[in-house]
């Protein structure tokens, strides 16, 4: 394999890790658990660590989001 195909395979690897972590976890905790592990990681493979934080965020919110759309949806219509 050569090494930019590793590269994309490990940044892939935590962006599915952090998806998939995010829809059982609140991201504060996330960040804090997952991030000693894949910043360095992803600073050894040249990923940019503005760049990872942004990615970070936008996989958090959209894994609070799709994993119980229909809680997500079914509370504000029981308030109203």
């Amino acid at each position: 394999m050569q090494t930019m195909d590793l590269n994309r395979v490990v940044v892939i690897g935590i962006a599915v890790g952090y998806f998939v972590t995010s829809m059982f976890m609140d991201e504060g905790p996330r960040m804090l658990i997952s991030l000693p592990v894949t910043f360095p990681q992803a600073v050894s493979l040249g990923f940019d660590p503005v760049w990872l934080g942004v990615d970070s965020i936008l996989l958090a919110c959209m894994g609070l989001v799709s994993l119980f759309p229909q809680l997500a949806l079914y509370l504000p219509a029981r308030m109203g």
